[in-house]
């Protein structure tokens, strides 16, 4: 729009229509970029849970083995499962906010997504709705002219017919 150049005499400016659809069309593409963007967050954010289970799973197992490897010795036993528990809660917690985190990251794409694709609609009414209008008020413009051309043409065709009448009409002679 700045490289366009401006109608003569108005703020007016005149665009071409296919570099105007061409950076359209690049809107739409980047789209599609945001869209893969936010589904890769979210096979990631599946990639960093399934490592979570299977180290929880990991981690879980590990501490059942050695648990039945000291079961023997009491207090041995209850610190394992003790740590064990932790281990699990605290897995447990990382899970929980990792994904809350991603889910917050993912709405947090889709709201801007959504705001952009509004705006670029916006964005587009608004130009469309103002292109319109500015042909509205140069055809306006123009039908005025016009009339006003016609009404001169007509003026000065009734004032030749008014003076050839007056040339026509014979002067009378005093008797």
């Amino acid at each position: 729009m700045e490289n366009s150049h401006n109608l003569p005499l108005t703020p007016y400016k005149f665009v071409n229509e296919k570099q105007f659809f061409h950076q359209m069309d690049q809107l739409w593409n980047n789209l599609d970029a945001a869209f893969e963007q936010a589904h890769y967050i979210l096979q990631e954010k599946e990639s960093i849970l399934q490592q979570a289970y299977s180290e929880r799973d990991h981690l879980l197992q590990q501490a059942q083995q050695e648990a039945t490897e000291i079961k023997d010795q009491t207090r041995i036993v209850q610190q394992a499962r003790q740590e064990a528990s932790e281990i699990h809660a605290q897995t447990q917690q990382e899970c929980e906010q990792l994904h809350q985190q991603t889910l917050e990251e993912i709405e947090k794409l889709r709201q801007q997504t959504n705001a952009e694709c509004e705006q670029l609609r916006k964005d587009a009414d608004d130009y469309a709705a103002s292109v319109l209008m500015n042909l509205e008020q140069r055809l306006t413009q123009m039908l005025q002219v016009t009339r006003n051309g016609q009404s001169s043409l007509n003026s000065s065709e009734q004032q030749q017919q008014q003076s050839s009448q007056k040339k026509q009409k014979p002067k009378r002679k005093a008797s």
